[in-house]
């Protein structure tokens, strides 16, 4: 059985040649770096100039951002179209 968060034909019994050495290598650097203390983020000194206009600015921005991204679920047609149209440019 492969371990979590791995697909399950990628275990170490089933890799033809040398799949099953370099993902035994890949495992045992995943334990090694799992067993690193990573150092805190830092604390800048300097004042925090965020303010609350700025911050209201930045959910605006990233609620805009959100909305045009996901626009593009809600006309699944429009989305094809655009997708296809790409794709002819690209064959010309």
């Amino acid at each position: 059985m492969a371990p979590p968060g791995t697909v399950a034909c990628v275990s170490a019994g089933t890799l033809p040649g040398s799949g099953a050495a370099i993902y035994d290598s890949v495992v045992a650097l995943a334990k090694t770096a799992a067993e690193v203390e990573v150092p805190g983020r830092p604390i800048s000194p300097h004042a925090n100039l965020v303010t609350t206009s700025g911050l209201e600015a930045l959910a605006n921005a990233t609620a805009e951002y959100r909305a045009t991204h996901f626009a593009a679920m809600d006309q699944p047609e429009a989305l094809a179209n655009d997708i296809q149209a790409f794709f002819r440019f690209l064959r010309k």
